[in-house]
């Protein structure tokens, strides 16, 4: 079993843990999906 009272120092391995330690990385990537997203919308042919 494990202790109640201990707490987890680690965060996940992997591309979500590195985003869940470099908070502004993830931000950045969010905002530019973002962008990207409006951008590409505003390219459509209507």
């Amino acid at each position: 079993m494990t202790d109640p009272n201990k707490t987890h120092d680690e965060a996940p391995r992997g591309i979500v843990g590195w985003f869940a330690r470099n908070s502004v990385a993830a931000n950045l990537l969010m905002i530019v999906a973002l962008l990207g997203g409006v951008f590409g919308y505003l390219q459509l042919n209507r």
